[in-house]
């Protein structure tokens, strides 16, 4: 990851759905956000399908969220004509469900 010519890390939904129940995917997904920040680099976490992993995933510190609980599944097409996505930042002031 330290050489990695990036700005974004994403951290794959395996550890993302099962982290309020498997407390070794919380330990692997807080381990990704100590290290991607030290790298200053942001990090999206995918697979998000209900308020309680988001609530967890804000309170880690996470800066983007996606998945089933923020958006549906769209086609490309869809995508394309929203420019951000099924993407939510997590910032002051935003409109988290």
């Amino acid at each position: 990851m330290k050489n990695l010519p990036v700005d974004y890390l994403k951290i794959d939904g395996l550890f993302i759905r099962d982290m309020l129940e498997d407390p070794v995917d919380l330990v692997i997904v807080k381990s990704i956000h100590h290290i991607t920040k030290a790298l200053g680099k942001k990090i999206v976490a995918e697979f998000v399908e209900n308020k309680s992993i988001l609530d967890l995933l804000k309170k880690i510190g996470i800066d983007f969220a996606q998945g089933n609980y923020i958006a549906e599944e769209r086609t490309f097409k869809k995508i394309h004509n929203d420019s951000m996505g099924n993407v939510i930042k997590f910032s002051k002031g935003s409109n988290v469900k």
